[in-house]
């Protein structure tokens, strides 16, 4: 009956940070842990992968796609999801960073798109929506935010009855820009490529603020 969970890692949700909390819970031995783009660019199949061996699936995996056929009635989803401006501008940074280690070294790299550039792109837009396509939100055992991680986090610990050591909850942030650095011009952009994202996000934060995953 394996996966027992499937943790849904949306990118820039803290889904690494998580990672590290599932290892301490469960064992790195029982986490099967993959991305979408390793398996496009090995031309590769999850089933070869056998996720069923595992006792947690966990990556930037979308529902519909990878993981429908893995979740049973018996197991749980969880997922993180995050301010849709504040989640764009951390991808967007991401992208940057890994351009410029790749430049820095030598390599040669295919685009280097600017922020203006990036959030036009199909593949950034609606990205919260298409990860969980498939799903309703109400059907996830856990949501959290990444705004509240640690809280989340202590929250979920509990409902699962997880034993992490002391300090685990020591959260790394990385620096997020300041608001005023982002053109209101781009702002205003980003939520009109991303409103179902918005209308999602929104939806999620109304379902925790009524309890729904306490």
């Amino acid at each position: 009956m394996k996966p027992s969970l499937i943790s849904i890692h949306i990118p820039k949700t803290a889904g690494q940070t998580f990672l590290q909390l599932l290892k301490l819970a469960y064992g790195e031995e029982e986490i099967l842990q993959i991305n979408q783009g390793w398996l496009q660019r090995k031309g590769q199949q999850l089933k070869n992968l056998y996720p069923e061996r595992y006792q947690v699936l966990h990556g930037h995996l979308p529902y519909r796609e990878y993981l429908a056929p893995y979740h049973h009635p018996e197991s749980l989803l969880i997922t993180f999801m995050r301010d849709l401006l504040e989640r764009v501008l951390s991808n967007f940074r991401y992208y940057r960073r890994k351009k410029e280690e790749r430049l820095n070294t030598g390599k040669t790299v295919r685009h280097y798109y600017d922020l203006s550039t990036f959030i036009e792109l199909e593949e950034r837009r609606n990205v919260m929506v298409r990860f969980l396509n498939g799903l309703n939100l109400e059907d996830l055992f856990f949501l959290g935010l990444q705004e509240q991680f640690r809280q989340d986090v202590r929250l979920l610990s509990k409902k699962l009855s997880w034993n992490l050591p002391e300090g685990a909850l020591e959260i790394k942030r990385n620096p997020t820009l300041p608001k005023g650095i982002v053109d209101e011009e781009i702002r205003q952009r980003i939520a009109a490529l991303n409103q179902a994202d918005m209308e999602l996000y929104n939806q999620a934060v109304a379902l925790k603020s009524s309890g729904y995953w306490d």
